[in-house]
């Protein structure tokens, strides 16, 4: 009951939609701007390629799998200059090289704004080659926040947590203060007091500056005090 106590809370129910909104906000500017999924079969000898245009604060995040058991490809990453050397069957400079992979993610950030192309070559003479691709272009500046990312779902736990430990503490203390001011002992009705008082001598009489003590607890109080403030019945 308590828990739902705190759930229900409209303080508690502010935060959590504050933290979501700010979930949902972040992931959503880390979104790629460009994202698609490739099934390619690659004949003997020949290549598959993706090309897109990247400025100088985008990269691509490639990873490409080979579906068949045991095959490798090479894989390329070429601008438009060395990319058509590449298609004319001349020598060529590559920005990254990855050779004989069967899987491989990996991410490539272009100095210069220009049309990047990624090769998928498959070298062998005789077989096919049958692959997956998984391609995203992402602005550098979510790069930064990726960390983050990760870690909120951990930060949005434990700050539940913190709440939920405060609200229990902060519902104790409470019903602690109530339960005090509500279950003081009333002072006995049938109390019986002696017919007859009996005065100690002068050397055990009390000195009117030494405190009072309560009849019923025991408890020490103040000299000018007329009620116990332990269990609130009169002082003689």
């Amino acid at each position: 009951m308590k828990t739902l106590k705190i759930f229900n809370c409209k303080r508690f129910r502010i935060i959590l939609l504050s933290i979501l909104v700010s979930f949902s906000t972040i992931y959503f500017s880390i979104m790629p701007a460009l994202a698609s999924t490739y099934y390619k079969t690659i004949s003997p000898e020949s290549y598959y390629a993706l090309y897109a245009y990247l400025s100088s604060d985008e990269y691509w995040s490639i990873n490409v799998n080979v579906m068949d058991y045991g095959k490798t490809i090479d894989v390329y990453v070429l601008d438009a200059f060395w990319y058509s050397k590449f298609q004319a069957g001349q020598s060529f400079y590559t920005e990254l090289k990855y050779e004989n992979q069967e899987s491989i993610t990996f991410y490539f950030y272009p100095n210069v704004a220009d049309t990047y192309y990624i090769v998928f070559s498959n070298d062998n003479e005789f077989s096919s080659v049958y692959i997956y691709v998984d391609s995203n272009i992402y602005t550098k500046s979510s790069y930064t926040l990726d960390l983050f990312l990760f870690l909120l779902p951990i930060i949005i736990i434990i700050i539940i947590i913190v709440i939920i430990i405060i609200a229990v503490s902060q519902s104790r203390k409470s019903k602690t203060s109530i339960t005090k001011y509500t279950q003081q002992p009333s002072v006995p009705q049938n109390s019986v007091t002696p017919s007859k008082t009996i005065s100690a001598p002068l050397s055990q009489q009390p000195s009117l500056n030494q405190p009072k003590f309560c009849l019923y607890c025991g408890k020490e109080n103040d000299i000018k005090a007329r009620f116990c403030d332990e269990c609130g019945s009169p002082l003689n």
